[in-house]
């Protein structure tokens, strides 16, 4: 059974929409922390929300959400449908070294709800441009036009 066109992947397309998706993830990251910064006090033990630590940690996370992107393409005949299914669990998973630098003894006097829930913020904006850019812009198209660019006229 062949996917539909739409359904898949495109190598280009997926590398353009990478590219576009770390962009649009950093600057929304680096608005968010911006935001977390400047209404609580972030001590400087605190180094989840550091600059160099949420800029890395995102370009990471958008580049592994693309390789599963590419992997999908390989393993499922419904690559986008199923990273719309995936994305979302590997969003709860992302939580986890939130919450165990929460409730972890290094970050006991740093880590605060105000210094982990924006950080919490930052996965939910980026699960949601992956799912929303890479799918969009790295699907792989037909060529083929379902629609006339100019209308038909009806024969009479």
């Amino acid at each position: 059974m062949k996917a539909e066109p739409d359904s898949r992947f495109g190598t280009r397309r997926l590398a353009l929409a990478t590219a576009v998706t770390v962009a649009g993830s950093v600057i929304t990251v680096l608005v968010v922390r911006a935001i977390a910064v400047n209404i609580v006090t972030v001590p400087a033990a605190f180094t989840p929300l550091k600059l160099g630590s949420v800029v890395m940690l995102t370009v990471l996370g958008v580049l592994a959400a693309a390789g599963a992107c590419r992997l999908l393409n390989t393993v499922s005949k419904q690559p986008i449908r199923t990273f719309w299914r995936v994305a979302p669990v590997a969003l709860v998973l992302s939580f986890i070294p939130d919450i165990a630098i929460w409730t972890a003894h290094g970050y006991s006097h740093t880590a605060t709800a105000s210094t982990v829930l924006p950080l919490m913020v930052m996965h939910v904006a980026v699960a949601g441009l992956c799912l929303t850019l890479l799918p969009r812009l790295g699907a792989e198209h037909s060529g083929r036009r379902t629609t006339p660019i100019v209308p038909v006229p009806a024969a009479s």
